[in-house]
Formats: structure tokens, sequence, C-alpha cells
């Protein structure tokens, strides 16, 4: 009796094990950035900037010397994720495009400023640090293991 409650108990601290490191696999990839030098122009603002930048802040001389190929699609890179969130502000109020440019409709200005402001708090979010992982206790433990496996495991040695 007293080896099958410790192989019992064995294979479920295996299986649990198993789970919580395949969780941290899949955290740690997908705050890897994706893709560190890929350039605006390569993810959903292209046609914004196409349309709407790409004339004034391009080339030798851009306008405000700001040059919209500096920007990376990398948030993590706390220095590219302050200037996102300056084209962000600017756009916001409508000072982006400048007066006597087109505007762009509104539909496609919220659009950018949503993609922004979401990759800039998903960034912001992973970048806070880790999470502490804190040990259950006995009676936690064996909560946990009836709740997701339906087996009692008395623990009271």
């Amino acid at each position: 009796m007293n080896t099958l409650r410790y192989g019992r108990i064995t294979w479920i601290s295996v299986l649990i094990a198993g789970i919580v490191s395949g969780g941290l696999g899949a955290i740690r990839s997908s705050t890897r950035a994706s893709a560190d030098d890929a350039k605006p122009t390569d993810g959903p603002a292209q046609k914004f900037f196409a349309k709407h930048c790409q004339s004034c802040h391009r080339g030798e001389k851009p306008k405000g010397d700001f040059l919209i190929d500096s920007l990376s699609l990398d948030f993590a890179d706390k220095e590219n994720r302050l200037r996102w969130l300056a084209v962000l502000k600017q756009v916001k109020a409508g000072t982006m495009p400048p007066k006597g440019k087109p505007r762009p409709p509104a539909q496609e200005a919220q659009a950018l400023a949503d993609w922004i402001s979401g990759r800039a708090a998903a960034t912001e979010s992973t970048a806070q640090g880790r999470v502490v992982l804190r040990r259950l206790n006995r009676a936690e433990y064996a909560n946990t293991v009836r709740d997701l496996l339906g087996v009692s495991v008395d623990l009271e040695d």
C-alpha cells in the first residue's frame, strides 16, 4: 500500500513538474522579441506610415529630426518603446500629420494607436521582472491534486 501511494505521489509530482516547466518554456518563448531589427514598415503600421509619415520623416533631412526608419518593432528596448509612445502622443493629439497635409481617417489613427498601446503595455508588463513562484503547503498541494486530477492524496506523514 505504501509503495502504491508513493508511486502515485511520484507520478503526480513528475506530471506537475512537466506542466510547470512546459508552461515556463512557453512564457519565455512568447516574451522573446521575434523581430528585433524589423522596421515599422514590416509591421501593421506600414500603410499608415506610407500614407501619412514617410514623405516628411524619411531621407537625408527628415523633418523634426525624426527618422521613421530608426524605429524598430523591438518594444523590449526601452528607448525604442519611448519613441513609439512619442509617435502615439503626436497621432492622438492630432499634431501629426500636420495641418495642410491629408488627415488620416479616425479608424486608421485609432488602429495605429491601439496597436502601439497594446505592444507597449504587453512589453512593459513582461519587463516588470520575474514572478516568484511560492511553494504550496501540504493542504494546498493535496487540494490542488484533488481538484486537478480527482485523486485524494494523504500527505499527513
